[in-house]
């Protein structure tokens, strides 16, 4: 088995797949936020439709709560 992760433009897939086009722009932005979540706090969503937004708790520390958005 071989990990490539060598990056964005990877010299090693371009090496093993000479034909692939490589990365293109798909229109996608994500953004990414750790935020404090104290216990009893409530979380209000508010996104646009086709926007995809992804909650995942985490044990319990100081920033408990990733917030993953996609547009």
């Amino acid at each position: 088995m071989v990990v490539a992760a060598d990056g964005l433009r990877s010299a090693l897939r371009a090496a093993m797949l000479p034909q692939d086009p490589g990365p293109r722009y798909l229109g996608h932005m994500n953004w990414n936020a750790l935020l404090y979540n104290p216990e009893g706090s409530q979380v209000v969503e508010a996104h646009r439709p086709g926007d995809l937004l992804i909650n995942i708790n985490a044990p319990p520390m100081d920033l408990d709560k990733m917030w993953t958005l996609m547009t």
